[in-house]
C-alpha cells in the first residue's frame, strides 16, 4: 500500500487518475500508438498510393513533433504516419508529464488538421496506447516496427520510400 501511495503522489503523474499502469517518468522512452477517430471515413492519408495528396495534414503532425522537440517537451526517436494511425517513439523531457504532452499534441494537431480539411469534430480517438521502453533491445525493436510498418502494409517496398516516416530526426 505504501508503494501505491508514492506512485499516486508522484509529481510527474498527471492530475486526476492515470490509466492503470501508466507512469510518467521524465527521461524515459515511450512508444505511442493512436488511431484516427473515423478510421475509414476520415483517414489522415486518403489513399496510400498517392500519399502526397495529404501533405498538409501530415505536415501538421510532423511540424508539431518538431516544435515539441525544439521546445524540449520530447526528444523524438521515430514516427510513422499511416492512413488511420500514428506510431511515435520519444523520450519524455522534464517539462510536462506524459498525459499533458500527449493531450497538447493531439489537441493541437486535431484542431489544425480539422481546419485544413474544413471540418469539425474529433479527429483522433480519445485513447492512446503507450509502452514504456525499458532497454536498448526494446528501443530498436520499436524503431524497426516504425520503419517497416509501411512495408508490412504493402504501401511501399522499402521504408525510405514512405514520405511520413523518420527515425532519429536531426531536430
Amino acid at each position: 500500500m505504501g508503494t501505491d501511495r508514492k506512485l499516486l503522489s508522484n509529481p510527474h503523474l498527471p492530475k486526476g487518475r492515470p490509466r492503470a499502469g501508466r507512469i510518467s517518468i521524465p527521461g524515459r522512452c515511450y512508444f505511442i500508438t493512436k488511431s484516427v477517430a473515423g478510421r475509414k471515413s476520415n483517414p489522415l492519408i486518403q489513399d496510400p498510393r498517392f500519399s502526397l495528396q495529404n501533405k498538409d495534414e501530415c505536415n501538421v503532425v510532423i511540424d508539431t513533433l518538431r516544435w515539441m522537440s525544439e521546445n524540449r517537451r520530447i526528444r523524438v526517436h521515430g514516427y510513422v504516419l499511416m492512413p488511420d494511425h500514428i506510431h511515435l517513439q520519444f523520450s519524455l523531457r522534464y517539462v510536462q508529464p506524459l498525459s499533458q504532452v500527449m493531450s497538447s499534441f493531439f489537441t493541437w494537431t486535431s484542431r489544425n488538421i480539422n481546419r485544413s480539411k474544413e471540418r469539425t469534430g474529433r479527429f483522433w480517438r480519445r485513447e492512446y496506447h503507450d509502452t514504456r521502453i525499458k532497454d536498448d533491445q526494446s528501443c530498436w525493436s520499436h524503431i524497426n516496427y516504425i520503419r517497416y510498418n509501411p512495408v508490412r502494409t504493402e504501401y511501399v517496398d522499402r521504408p525510405k520510400d514512405w514520405p511520413y516516416m523518420e527515425t532519429f530526426p536531426d531536430w
